[in-house]
């Protein structure tokens, strides 16, 4: 959960650094998150920040 960008900025920096989209469509609902793959294939998931949420 990204604490100083929103979901979509962080997924674009990760991408940034090498890692790759591994589901489709983010999940828009509740924690929203998206699925990706670092360089190695290690999936990892990258949820909407908590002022994205109303938290």
């Amino acid at each position: 959960m990204p604490t100083e960008r929103t979901r979509d900025e962080e997924v674009e920096r990760v991408i940034g650094l090498g890692a790759k989209l591994y589901e489709g469509p983010p999940h828009r609902e509740g924690l929203g998150w998206v699925t990706l793959l670092d360089p190695e294939g290690n999936e990892f998931c990258v949820e909407r920040s908590k002022g994205e949420r109303g938290l």
